[in-house]
C-alpha cells in the first residue's frame, strides 16, 4: 500500500499558497515592483529636497504600491477565489506511487495521476509544497498533514532528485525547475 495523507485545504492555507506562488515572480515582474519603489523612494527624495509635503506623501505612497496591490487587490481576489472553489474546500488525498514514478492527487471530483514527467517545477517553504503542472496551476500540498513526515520526506528526495536542488536553505523559500 503507497504511503499517502489526506488534508483539506483553508482559506488561510490558499492564501498563503498564493502567496508561495507569487514569490516566484518572473524576472520581469521583480524587476517592475523594483522600479516602483526606486521611483517612490526618487519622488520622495524630490519632495523632501525642494520642500513638497505632498510629492513626499505622493512617493511614499508610490513606494508601497505593491504592498498596496498586494493587500487590496490580490488578497482579496485570492479569498474570493478560495469561496467560489468549492473542490478545493473538500478532502484530499496525496499518495506516492510505490514506483516513484509520480504521485496520486484524489478528491470527491476525481483522481489525478501525476508522473515526475508532468510537472514542470516545485516550490517549498516552511508550510507547503506546491507542484506545478502549469506556469500558473499548481497542487497545493500542507505540511501540516503529515508531521511524521512519512510522506512529505520521501516526496521531496523524489522531486529533489527529479529535478535537482537549487540551493535549498532552511527556513526559505525554493522554487525547483527541471
Amino acid at each position: 500500500m503507497p504511503a499517502s495523507i489526506q488534508y483539506k485545504i483553508s482559506e488561510s492555507d490558499y492564501l498563503a499558497a498564493a502567496r508561495l506562488y507569487r514569490k516566484r515572480a518572473s524576472g520581469w515582474a521583480r524587476a517592475l515592483k523594483g522600479f516602483l519603489i526606486l521611483a517612490g523612494v526618487a519622488i520622495t527624495a524630490f519632495g523632501v529636497y525642494r520642500h513638497l509635503t505632498g510629492v513626499m506623501v505622493a512617493g511614499l505612497v508610490y513606494a508601497a504600491m505593491p504592498w498596496w496591490l498586494q493587500k487590496l487587490i490580490n488578497e482579496p481576489l485570492t479569498r474570493r477565489q478560495y469561496r467560489r472553489y468549492p473542490a478545493m474546500q473538500e478532502q484530499q488525498t496525496l499518495s506516492l506511487d510505490e514506483a516513484e514514478t509520480g504521485v496520486t492527487m484524489q478528491s470527491m471530483i476525481g483522481e489525478t495521476r501525476l508522473t515526475w514527467e508532468h510537472l514542470i517545477r516545485w516550490a517549498e517553504d516552511d508550510d507547503f509544497i506546491l507542484l506545478y503542472v502549469q506556469p500558473s496551476m499548481y497542487f497545493i500540498v500542507p505540511k501540516r498533514a503529515d508531521p511524521g513526515n512519512a510522506v512529505i520526506g520521501p516526496l521531496r528526495e523524489a522531486l529533489q532528485r527529479h529535478f535537482g536542488d537549487q540551493g535549498n536553505k532552511a527556513r526559505t523559500t525554493t522554487i525547483h525547475k527541471k
